[in-house]
């Protein structure tokens, strides 16, 4: 990418700072494009800051495409298809002579490498072992701990990952009992008492409630996220045509502030960063966040409105 290599060298100047008189710097960057296997941006036996390179010439450390390997992509499909809701899968795709190290989460309950061409060696760090794998072979993988794959054959090799993230999977389990329990509540089917932390939650009546529960944290967000998608598919043609508006407002509204910024710390010397960080965060405010502010500032007036009744 354009902005890696000036990266690079603003990184390497700033290290001088820090006594490191000779830095080198590697990037390991790996993409999906256009629905493909993952794979290598950049040579990562190449030292960026002093690589050749030439706005005309052709970038030697820029790893090519693996175009060849683009009717893959149906069968990523179909392997997708085949999963179920739990199992997930990560489409590898590496050139001869590099490897890839990686570290299996405690999370991910049966991990397992399946390779698809190519052939490679699967080293386990800890056991200071290696095992080949050919096409079709696969082997599962210990959590917990790291791995390291190296692709021995002539040409590229593709592999994929197939895991059960463990976490997601309990996580789900509970905002489903959650949400059936919610279900329960509303139509009085719930005969048992409930724990008094749940029962605002339950019965709709948390707001500006300090939720700190990991999990009922994820179920609120996930109500609000349920309720605003009703609320754009109920909403007429007028307010999606201002929705649509405002986000372009804000769109635009951004490149000008950030753009401005930009010219005046060019033109004037960079502010202090407290200052710099509350001008970039008023840049970037999104719609959704003008939005929720307003609906905030509108439910707080309605509650002075309440208390100055009472």
């Amino acid at each position: 990418r354009s902005s890696d290599l000036p990266y690079a060298t603003c990184l390497s100047g700033l290290l001088h700072n820090y006594n490191v008189s000779e830095p080198e710097i590697y990037f390991d960057i790996w993409v999906s494009i256009n629905d493909r296997f993952q794979q290598r941006l950049f040579d990562p036996r190449v030292d960026i800051v002093k690589a050749d390179w030439f706005p005309f010439r052709k970038t030697p450390w820029l790893m090519p495409l693996l175009v060849d390997l683009s009717p893959w992509r149906l069968k990523f499909q179909e392997v997708e298809n085949a999963l179920d809701n739990q199992t997930e899968v990560v489409f590898i795709a590496d050139f001869p002579g590099l490897h890839l190290e990686n570290f299996v989460s405690e999370d991910l309950g049966n991990t397992s490498i399946q390779l698809l061409r190519g052939e490679v060696k699967v080293e386990i760090v800890k056991e200071e072992k290696n095992y080949t794998l050919k096409e079709g072979d696969q082997m599962q993988l210990p959590a917990g701990e790291y791995h390291k794959v190296f692709t021995v054959s002539q040409s590229p090799s593709c592999y994929m990952y197939i895991y059960v993230n463990t976490t997601a999977v309990v996580l789900e389990r509970n905002l489903t009992k959650l949400q059936e329990l919610k279900e329960k509540v509303q139509n009085g089917t719930e005969t048992e008492p409930l724990p008094p932390e749940l029962q605002p939650i339950l019965r709709g009546t948390d707001e500006g409630m300090n939720v700190t529960d990991p999990l009922l944290q994820a179920f609120l967000r996930r109500q609000r996220r349920m309720e605003e998608s009703e609320r754009r598919r109920n909403a007429t043609v007028v307010d999606r045509f201002l929705r649509f508006t405002n986000k372009k407002y804000f769109l635009f509204r951004r490149s000008f502030l950030m753009t401005a910024i930009s010219l005046r710390n060019l033109a004037l010397g960079r502010p202090p960063l407290e200052q710099l960080a509350q001008e970039v965060a008023f840049a970037t405010m999104k719609y959704e966040d003008a939005a929720t502010g307003r609906a905030k500032k509108g439910e707080e007036t309605a509650r002075q409105e309440d208390r100055a009744e009472l």
